[in-house]
């Protein structure tokens, strides 16, 4: 059977990387399971950026996450994944703050 899920790192893997520890395992880190093609084509492009910390790589990740909703035709079904994403997001970013807490109450990490 074809896999339809993924899971996808809220800030992405290689901003964790950068923020977090450039050695963070692929399975560390907050991410959500989103649909495949999501994750194949529309997620990313937190990576096509330099960002000055953690906050603002999840701020972009979730912004991205949250316009893959718009891609779903029925206005119904539209709305129930919206409201069970925006809860997933919600989440992330509690876990993000319960377990890198450091690395989210930096606001500049570069000069």
């Amino acid at each position: 059977m074809k896999k339809r899920t993924a899971r996808h790192h809220v800030g992405t893997h290689a901003n964790n990387e950068n923020f977090i520890a450039f050695n963070i395992h692929r399975d560390a880190g907050v991410s959500v399971i989103i649909p495949q093609e999501w994750h194949k084509y529309f997620v990313h492009t937190a990576n096509a950026f330099e960002f000055d910390n953690l906050r603002q790589s999840l701020f972009w990740s979730i912004r991205d996450l949250r316009n893959c909703t718009n891609r779903i035709a029925d206005p119904v079904l539209r709305k129930e994944v919206h409201q069970d994403l925006n809860a997933a997001l919600i989440q992330a970013v509690r876990l993000n703050e319960q377990y890198f807490a450091e690395q989210m109450h930096q606001r500049i990490l570069k000069p």
